[in-house]
């Protein structure tokens, strides 16, 4: 995906931070006590909207639809 191209061209360190925002995001949604908003803020993100935006550009899915299909 242009994503993936996009994120080989970071520095090592950016590539491993933005791994692990992606990893963290994908364990809250997972959990049903935590919202999607306080997911947003938990992994870096100020505003939703744009952690749905990019979550979207990581997997193809909104936030919501990754929890009720229990994806990835």
């Amino acid at each position: 995906s242009s994503d993936a191209a996009s994120a080989s061209r970071l520095p090592w360190g950016r590539r491993a931070m933005k791994l692990s925002r992606q990893v963290a995001a994908f364990r809250y949604l997972r959990d049903p006590r935590i919202s999607i908003t306080e997911t947003a803020a938990l992994v870096g993100f100020s505003e939703p909207s744009t952690f749905y935006r990019a979550f979207k550009r990581w997997t193809g899915k909104t936030p919501g639809n990754f929890r009720i299909n229990r994806d990835i």
